[in-house]
């Protein structure tokens, strides 16, 4: 199911989940690469803080983005490694935790955007309506292979006595089937494969997608995006298709 919406502010574009948006309680986006500052390979609107754009240019992307949604600017986020490792968040170890190495964030209070950078990988961003818990996931190949999706959830459980039940998951742009060609070691970790001719393509989204049923996450809440970041050129940075020369998307969200 998808029930995402293309918004546009002037030049900036991003997508959001409706499944989130009707939960009143937070504010979030999947960027675009459309409307920022950033020039050249990273053009326009790059978020990634580790690319080797201008640091000026990526904190003013931040703040168009951010001040088209009156989100806060404080955002927290991460050293992404391709892992599972998961990190909560809060107002006091807020320092502590910016820039530590792993690839999801939760967080249970209000006014603490945070999110993940991709051009290829999964963006998935977790709400649980009833505890008021939020989480960014960024699952790289690895990533999905060791279920990151489950370790954080598992935080959710330990720490904030989640029930999947309550939890709405939302799937943003990332690398379609059609462009993920894999070598067969690669392919062997996983149960969506295909091949066409000689090649070897995996489903990303659809191990994602499993894994969220797996989990008992309700179908009803589960909101797939389902746009290939490789083959929209026009929307989206994309690490294969630019040979790692490109910026990257965000996608963040803050409970309110």
């Amino acid at each position: 199911m998808s029930t995402f919406t293309l918004k546009k502010d002037g030049r900036l574009e991003y997508f959001q989940s409706n499944m989130l948006m009707q939960t009143g309680e937070v504010k979030h986006f999947f960027s675009t690469k459309n409307g920022g500052v950033s020039k050249g390979e990273f053009e326009s609107l790059n978020l990634g803080v580790y690319t080797n754009d201008y640091k000026e240019n990526i904190e003013e992307n931040f703040n168009i983005i951010c001040s088209s949604l009156n989100m806060n600017k404080s955002i927290a986020y991460l050293n992404q490694e391709h892992g599972t490792k998961v990190y909560v968040v809060d107002k006091d170890n807020y320092d502590d935790i910016v820039g530590k190495k792993g690839d999801a964030i939760i967080t249970s209070q209000k006014n603490i955007p945070i999110g993940v950078f991709t051009a290829d990988c999964v963006p998935i961003l977790l709400y649980d309506k009833k505890q008021k818990v939020a989480a960014a996931i960024h699952a790289g190949w690895r990533g999905v292979e060791g279920r990151i999706l489950t370790e954080t959830l598992n935080v959710m459980k330990f720490k904030f006595q989640s029930c999947v039940e309550d939890v709405v998951c939302a799937i943003g742009p990332a690398i379609g089937p059609c462009c993920f060609e894999v070598s067969r070691d690669v392919a062997d970790k996983f149960t969506f494969v295909f091949t066409v001719d000689d090649s070897i393509y995996v489903d990303l989204l659809k191990e994602v997608y499993s894994e969220a049923k797996d989990l008992n996450i309700l179908e009803e809440n589960i909101d797939v995006l389902g746009k290939c970041t490789v083959c929209s050129d026009s929307l989206f940075h994309s690490y294969r298709r630019e040979k790692g020369k490109t910026g990257r998307i965000g996608s963040f969200i803050e409970i309110i």
